[in-house]
Protein backbone atom coordinates (compact mmCIF):
# COMPACT_ATOMS: atom_id res chain seq x y z
CA UNK A 1 0.00 0.00 0.00
CA UNK A 2 2.95 2.34 -0.22
CA UNK A 3 5.59 3.64 2.09
CA UNK A 4 5.08 3.67 5.84
CA UNK A 5 4.49 6.87 7.68
CA UNK A 6 7.52 8.19 9.58
CA UNK A 7 7.55 7.60 13.34
CA UNK A 8 5.13 9.87 15.14
CA UNK A 9 4.82 10.80 18.79
CA UNK A 10 1.64 9.34 20.23
CA UNK A 11 0.39 11.23 23.28
CA UNK A 12 -1.17 9.02 25.89
CA UNK A 13 -3.54 10.05 28.67
CA UNK A 14 -2.15 9.85 32.18
CA UNK A 15 -4.36 11.43 34.85
CA UNK A 16 -2.50 13.15 37.66
CA UNK A 17 0.96 13.22 36.12
CA UNK A 18 3.08 13.97 33.11
CA UNK A 19 1.78 12.74 29.78
CA UNK A 20 4.06 10.01 28.40
CA UNK A 21 4.78 9.97 24.68
CA UNK A 22 5.82 6.99 22.59
CA UNK A 23 7.28 6.88 19.07
CA UNK A 24 5.40 4.61 16.67
CA UNK A 25 6.27 3.73 13.07
CA UNK A 26 3.02 3.42 11.15
CA UNK A 27 2.26 1.25 8.12
CA UNK A 28 -0.71 2.32 5.96
CA UNK A 29 -3.70 -0.04 6.08
CA UNK A 30 -6.41 1.84 4.21
CA UNK A 31 -8.24 5.09 3.63
CA UNK A 32 -11.81 6.28 3.92
CA UNK A 33 -13.37 9.58 2.90
CA UNK A 34 -16.66 10.36 4.58
CA UNK A 35 -18.91 12.89 2.85
CA UNK A 36 -21.15 15.18 4.87
CA UNK A 37 -24.30 13.51 3.51
CA UNK A 38 -23.19 10.28 5.24
CA UNK A 39 -22.89 12.18 8.53
CA UNK A 40 -26.48 13.46 8.65
CA UNK A 41 -26.94 10.71 11.23
CA UNK A 42 -24.26 8.79 13.10
CA UNK A 43 -21.75 6.97 10.87
CA UNK A 44 -19.38 4.26 12.09
CA UNK A 45 -15.91 4.07 10.58
CA UNK A 46 -15.25 1.34 8.00
CA UNK A 47 -12.09 -0.09 9.54
CA UNK A 48 -9.74 -2.20 7.37
CA UNK A 49 -8.27 -5.41 8.78
CA UNK A 50 -5.21 -4.87 10.95
CA UNK A 51 -5.75 -1.15 11.51
CA UNK A 52 -4.97 0.04 15.04
CA UNK A 53 -4.87 3.80 14.50
CA UNK A 54 -6.99 6.32 12.62
CA UNK A 55 -6.16 9.91 11.77
CA UNK A 56 -9.46 11.76 11.39
CA UNK A 57 -9.20 15.15 9.70
CA UNK A 58 -12.14 17.53 9.73
CA UNK A 59 -11.73 19.59 6.57
CA UNK A 60 -15.35 20.70 6.53
CA UNK A 61 -16.76 24.07 7.49
CA UNK A 62 -18.21 23.02 10.86
CA UNK A 63 -17.39 20.82 13.84
CA UNK A 64 -18.32 17.14 13.99
CA UNK A 65 -19.19 15.14 17.08
CA UNK A 66 -17.74 11.72 17.78
CA UNK A 67 -17.97 9.03 20.44
CA UNK A 68 -15.73 6.05 21.01
CA UNK A 69 -17.82 4.10 23.51
CA UNK A 70 -19.99 2.28 20.97
CA UNK A 71 -22.87 4.75 21.41
CA UNK A 72 -23.83 7.03 18.54
CA UNK A 73 -23.24 10.76 18.96
CA UNK A 74 -26.17 13.15 18.69
CA UNK A 75 -26.48 16.81 17.78
CA UNK A 76 -25.78 17.67 21.43
CA UNK A 77 -23.81 14.71 22.86
CA UNK A 78 -20.28 13.64 21.95
CA UNK A 79 -16.77 15.05 21.78
CA UNK A 80 -16.34 17.93 19.32
CA UNK A 81 -13.75 17.87 16.54
CA UNK A 82 -13.64 21.47 15.26
CA UNK A 83 -13.28 22.18 11.55
CA UNK A 84 -9.64 22.35 10.49
CA UNK A 85 -8.56 19.98 13.29
CA UNK A 86 -7.19 16.45 13.31
CA UNK A 87 -7.74 13.55 15.72
CA UNK A 88 -5.11 10.80 16.05
CA UNK A 89 -7.09 7.90 17.51
CA UNK A 90 -5.69 4.75 19.08
CA UNK A 91 -8.17 2.27 20.48
CA UNK A 92 -11.13 0.19 19.37
CA UNK A 93 -11.74 1.74 15.96
CA UNK A 94 -14.96 -0.24 15.51
CA UNK A 95 -16.57 1.63 18.42
CA UNK A 96 -15.84 5.05 16.87
CA UNK A 97 -18.88 6.86 15.41
CA UNK A 98 -19.15 10.39 14.02
CA UNK A 99 -21.89 12.82 13.01
CA UNK A 100 -21.96 16.45 11.98
CA UNK A 101 -24.21 19.38 11.45
CA UNK A 102 -25.43 20.00 7.88
CA UNK A 103 -22.68 22.52 7.07
CA UNK A 104 -19.68 20.19 7.22
CA UNK A 105 -18.09 18.69 4.11
CA UNK A 106 -15.70 15.69 3.95
CA UNK A 107 -13.64 13.73 6.44
CA UNK A 108 -10.58 11.88 5.16
CA UNK A 109 -9.61 8.99 7.44
CA UNK A 110 -6.33 7.15 6.79
CA UNK A 111 -5.86 3.96 8.83
CA UNK A 112 -2.56 2.45 9.95
CA UNK A 113 -0.89 -0.11 12.18
CA UNK A 114 2.51 -0.21 13.85
CA UNK A 115 5.48 -1.36 11.80
CA UNK A 116 6.86 -1.20 8.32
CA UNK A 117 5.34 -2.64 5.18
Amino acid sequence: MGRPYPPVAVTMTNAGGPTPVKAVSLAPKGYEQILSAALAGAKALTVPAGAQYAIVQNNGTAAVRYRDDGTNPTATVGQMLPNGQELFYEGDLTSQAMMNNPYAMTRPVPYSAPGWV
